[in-house]
């Protein structure tokens, strides 16, 4: 039987990941992958494991380990696109303001 609770477990990470890794679905995650591992066992089998395999969580089960996150998405285009100002536009003086100015407290 803990080979069959070791599939189910594995298949509710599975699908835990799949959903995007939601915070407090374990139990309905657990029974999802408990319904299906219970599904490919032959049918003779079944009946001994539904009984033997509990339909909650077992209390205190370690959970696997989680991979490394995901980056977060890149923004779609147009989404955060300021129009930028030319080089000409941003830095451009006027020629009187690049005139040189005499030295103040010089005369």
């Amino acid at each position: 039987m803990d080979d069959i609770e070791e599939r189910i477990r594995r298949r509710a990470y599975e699908i835990w990941e799949r959903e995007g890794r939601p915070h407090g679905r374990d139990a309905e995650h657990w029974l999802q992958a408990r319904e299906e591992v219970l599904k490919e066992l032959p049918p003779a089998e079944r009946a001994e494991a539904k009984a033997q395999v509990p339909e909650k969580p077992p209390a205190g089960m370690k959970r696997a380990k989680s991979a490394p996150a995901k980056p977060a998405p890149a923004p779609k285009a147009g989404e955060n696109d300021k129009p930028k100002p030319k080089k000409s536009e941003a830095g451009a003086k006027s020629p009187s303001a690049t005139a040189k100015q005499p030295a103040r407290g010089k005369a």
